[in-house]
This record gives C-alpha cells, structure tokens and sequence, in this order.
C-alpha cells in the first residue's frame, strides 16, 4: 500500500458506517475460530515463543451506499518481518481506527486491544480511553451471567439460536473463511444490542464495561514489578516451617505418615485416635464420593479441642497452600524482565467484579501472616529486614526506582452501599455524622446499647461477622462455625441485629420478593442476574438462592462503581498529560497506582477527589444517602503501605 493508498483508506473511515475486526493467529486460527483449550494461552507477553500470538490483524469497513451496504477487506501484520514501513503504516492506520468515532466490534476486544498496545510497544499508563469498541463476548456475558459464551461459535448458539452459523473448515482456514466468519458479527452485535436495550442493559454495556476494556488492556500490558529474590526468600522460610510443622504432626500421631494423603489422615485419626467417637453431640461431615469420613478443613476444626494432631494439621496445610500460592503459583509467572503480567478477566465473575489470573494476585493477602513462633531465635528476620514469622506476601511487590506506590481504597464501599440501599436510618446517621470512628464499634453500640468504650474485641467481631454474612450471604451453618456458636445461636444474633436494623431487614425481604417475582436482580446501575431457585420447593436450595440474591445487589452495585472509579481516574489521569501515574491494579474496592515520586502530591489530591466523586457518575437518577470516602497509602513496596 502506498501512502496515497493509505490516506485513501483513512479517509474511509470518516464515512464508515463500522469496522469488524478481529486477530488472526500464527496457527491459522482466529478469535471468532479458536479452540476451547487455547484460549486461556493467547497472551502476548513479550516472549520469544512464537506458537499462539498474532500474525495479523483482519479488519472489515462496511459502507452503505445507494446500491446496499460495501465491505472493504484489509489484513494488518503484527510481525514486522523486516519491512518496517508496513509496520508503520499497519500501525497509523489501526490507531486512527481505533481513535475514531465510527462503531468498532470484535470479539474479545481486550486480547486485541493488548496485542495492538504489546506489539507497537505503545505507552500503557496513557489508558487509551478512545479506544471503544463493541465486543460481543461483553455484551452476551451481560445478558447472561452465569453461563457466558467462551466462543464465538458458543455465542452464535447460546444468544442467536442458530440464525448465524458458521462455515464448515477443513483443514487450514483460508482467508475466505476468516472473511465468512467476520462477516457474522455484523448481525450478531446488531441483534446482541437490541437485546441490551431491550433488557435496559445499554447504559451499562456502552458506560462502563466498553470504556473498561481498553483500561483493562493497558493494566495486562504495564504489568507489576516482583523481586525474584524476595520470593525466592519466602520460600526458603516457608519450606522450613513446613519441615517443622511436619515433624510436630508426626509426634502428635505417635509415627510419620503422609499428611496430605486423605487415606492416610483419615487412618490416623478416626481408626487410631478415634477421634470421630470423642466428639460427642457433633456430626461429622462424610465425602461426597463413597462416604468416607471427610478431612476436610471444616472437619478439623471440629476436632481440634479433642487432639493436638487436627490443629497441626491446619497449620501444615496452611504453608503448604502459602507456598504454593503466594511464592511457587507468582514465579512460575516472573517474566525475563521481572515483571508479572496478570489477566484481567471481565467476563467470568456473574457478580460483575473483576478476576485477575495466571496468577490470581487479587487474592494474596493483605495482613502479615503469622508463622509458628518456635525456635524464633534461630530464624529472626530475613534480609528483607522483617520478622521471619510473619511474612507480608505483598512484599515482593516493588515500585521502580524514583516512583511510590499509591493504595486508594474505597472505605467500608458494601457496608455505605447497604446503608444507600436499605435506607436504614441508624446506618444512614452513622456514616453522614463523618465520624472517624470504628464502624464496627458504633454499629455495636447501637445493637447492644452499650456506650464505645465498653465495646469489647469480641462484640465487635461478632457485629462484622454479622454484618458481612448479611451482604456476602452466609448461611446460619458458617456463620456458626466462624463465630464458634451453634447454629441456633448464630440465628438468634443475626434476628437481633436484623430488629435493630429494620432497614436492613426490609431490604433483604425486598429483594427476595422482587426476585420471587421477576426471577432476577439488578444492582444500581441495571446490571442483573437471574437466580436460579429463587421459588423452590426445596428449602435449601430456595435459602442459597435467596442469600445469593441480596448479595448480588450489594456486591454487584460495588462492582460498577469501582470499575467507574477505574474508568475515571485513568481519563483524568490521560488529561493531566504532565503528571506520571499508572493503575497497575484493582482488588475489588481498591486501586493501586504506581507514580512518580515528583508527582505523588498532586495525584493523590486527583485520585481522592475523582474516586470520592465517582458515585455522581452513576447516572442522575441516583443519589447516593451517604458518602463514599477514599483512604489512601503509600510506600516502596506492596506489602509495607502506610496511610498518606
């Protein structure tokens, strides 16, 4: 193509009605025709392999002119092939695409958004919030959130009932079959969008989940900085504690035995110990396959005030989980350059939250964790300079040099959401008093009617207990079990807190008969979920989908407005040209940026601001009761934030 050619095309887009695109692999392969089993390994990531990436970008513009609507066909290469200039001229032409206002669709529009950002080694912290592109995986996961399509052909029977198939392919695909299968998603996400504004779902789709996209992208491709060697560290100490924990399982059971071997535990402690006819007044829960008496950990901790074996147990357990998730499960993903390169899942959580992925870094904790404290002496602190016994697996975690980690968390976001939505008036005057007090304490204080100062550890456990079982939808049998009560104690306090808090007992009571009458739910911003089993007969199954009902709306109203408050800050953040920020990532209620020590002031006062001010961008019809305050911390390394 010359230059004239390609000022010709550019100038296509202009007059364009859309453009359909879509990746074409090295295997021949596509993103509308790909194999279950590949799709989880198509990501760029800056390795030498070349099996599984991107050859080349096909794209369609359709034109309607008075003879019907026009195709125009091109192919964009993705490997430079020494010809450098048509990988300059590949790239203006994609970027002006995806910059201009015509409507774009493609399907896992994120994977390509990434392969664009990767291959011309574009800037990731600028967000690209122009890039807006219709996917169809988006929209149908949308309407169906608990059982959204993996491919593209799964879409076409899943939404489309076999109005659009596609073309049978034997052996290598030819270009005309990329062609017949492009073709498709002009229908498709024709007849996906009616759909959505006929479920009242448009808003959501084109507001939120499509601006996410390209900001999701530029996360995946930025990627998070990891010290090998502080991993490598934890490791060591985590191996030694588990040598010792094993060594304290065998004294406990008299002789040395396999203690992840479910057979050999389950010898040792019922045909034994006996310890399953010492725990009187308890029923102890069997496997699901051949009844066998269960080890799960539910079990253990049943057994733990009988022997001294089933609480060993649950602290070996614990370090070999510690060590193969937080130090073997982060490794395996260090690239060469040291830096781990999550995946963004947009679709597979029905909630609406976001999973991150090989690996999951959304799950490592927070808080310090508490090894045993035996022989400490020989085994003080590590080099990182802490204490050896407990470990902060977000350490590993570091900034670059001359740049801080910035932490911005929304606070107690379920708890403020649940006092929006029930409008009760005792959790409505809590939160607009602005006090700096302990939530948990004056939600005690006004359950019990104790005065703060009388509130003990353990009440004010028991209220967060409560109060999170209500919102995350905990059954009275694990509310039991985490408060150490019985189930009938457990019922007792969460009715005693649901009389206190009327509001909140209307609310729960309301969503369960809206749900009863629609079959489904929708958070504040229109998303829903149908809920299966919402009017069964079965008492069990109808209490599940009753506590999954309520907690959707909650949860689920706090998904939209995190990903709002991503979508914003990322914008304000691409408008402010001159400061240097990136969102490296999001766990659930909380962002982490990286930002340049020079200007750290300035964009802690932007993200404040901008996140505390996210609920407005809901939409005008809501207004929020209470406020959505940010905290903030900062610090060198993940695990060592301190408040700013």
């Amino acid at each position: 193509m010359t230059s004239s050619e390609l000022a010709s095309w550019q100038q296509q887009l202009y007059t364009a009605d859309k453009a359909l695109m879509t990746m074409i692999y090295t295997d021949g392969s596509s993103q509308l025709r790909e194999p279950v089993e590949l799709i989880s390994k198509r990501r760029v990531d800056g390795s030498d392999d070349s099996e599984g990436k991107a050859s080349f970008i096909l794209v369609s513009i359709l034109v309607t002119n008075p003879s019907g609507c026009s195709s125009y066909p091109l192919t964009f290469p993705l490997t430079n092939g020494g010809l450098q200039r048509a990988s300059d001229m590949a790239k203006t032409f994609l970027l002006n695409l995806l910059d201009c206002k015509i409507t774009k669709v493609c399907f896992y529009a994120q994977e390509l958004m990434h392969a664009i950002l990767h291959h011309y080694q574009l800037i990731p912290e600028r967000g690209y919030p122009s890039w807006e592109v219709f996917d169809p995986k988006v929209a149908s996961w949308l309407l169906n959130p608990d059982n959204p399509p993996i491919t593209f052909s799964e879409l076409l029977d899943k939404h489309l009932e076999g109005r659009y198939t596609m073309a049978a392919a034997v052996g290598l695909v030819s270009n005309e079959t990329h062609l017949s299968d492009l073709a498709l998603l002009d229908p498709v996400m024709t007849d996906l969008s009616r759909k959505l504004r006929q479920e009242e779902l448009w808003d959501l789709f084109t507001n939120i989940e499509v601006k996410l996209t390209p900001v999701l992208s530029a996360m995946e491709v930025q990627g998070i900085k990891v010290s090998g060697e502080t991993l490598h560290e934890y490791g060591g100490i985590l191996q030694r504690h588990m040598a010792k924990a094993e060594m304290r399982c065998y004294r406990a059971a008299g002789h040395p035995f396999q203690i992840n071997s479910h057979v050999q535990l389950r010898q040792v402690l019922f045909e034994e110990l006996k310890l399953d006819q010492q725990c009187r007044g308890q029923k102890l829960a069997r496997t699901n396959v051949q009844n066998l008496k269960s080890t799960s950990e539910a079990v253990l901790h049943k057994l733990r005030g009988i022997h001294p074996l089933p609480e060993l147990v649950l602290s070996f357990r614990q370090l070999v989980k510690m060590k193969s998730t937080y130090v073997d499960g982060i490794v395996d993903y260090i690239t060469r350059q040291g830096y781990i390169h999550t995946s963004w899942e947009q679709t597979t959580a029905s909630s609406g939250r976001l999973q991150s992925a090989n690996p999951n870094i959304q799950n490592i904790p927070r808080q310090p964790v508490d090894l045993e404290e035996e022989e400490r002496s020989e085994e003080q602190t590590c080099s990182t300079g802490h204490n050896a016994t407990a470990l902060r697996m977000r350490e590993p975690f570091v900034s670059h040099d001359g740049w801080t980690f910035v932490a911005a968390d929304f606070q107690s976001m379920e708890l403020r959401l649940l006092a929006h939505l029930s409008k009760d008036q005792v959790l409505l005057d809590i939160f607009n008093q602005n006090s700096a007090g302990d939530i948990f304490v004056q939600l005690t204080c006004e359950w019990l009617g104790v005065i703060e100062t009388k509130v003990s550890a353990a009440q004010r456990d028991r209220t967060k207990r409560i109060v999170y079982s209500v919102i995350y939808g905990v059954g009275p049998e694990r509310l039991a079990e985490t408060l150490g009560v019985s189930k009938d104690d457990a019922k007792a306090f969460t009715k005693s807190f649901l009389g206190k808090f009327k509001g909140i007992n209307s609310f729960t009571h309301g969503c369960i008969a809206d749900c009863q009458r629609h079959g489904f739910v929708r958070t504040i911003s229109r998303r829903w979920r149908h809920i299966k089993n919402i009017n069964s007969q079965n008492f069990h199954a109808r209490a599940h989908a009753e506590r999954q009902a309520v907690n959707f709306v909650v949860q689920g109203s706090a998904a939209d407005i995190c990903k709002l408050a991503m979508i914003n800050t990322v914008h304000e953040l691409n408008r402010k040209t001159h400061l240097r920020a990136r969102l490296l990532v999001q766990i659930h209620d909380e962002l982490l940026f990286e930002v340049h020590d020079e200007d750290l002031s300035e964009v802690k006062d932007l993200l404040k601001s901008v996140m505390e001010e996210t609920a407005e961008s809901c939409g005008p019809r809501i207004k929020f009761l209470v406020p959505l305050p940010v905290s903030l911390s900062t610090g060198k390394s993940w695990g060592r934030l301190q408040a700013a």
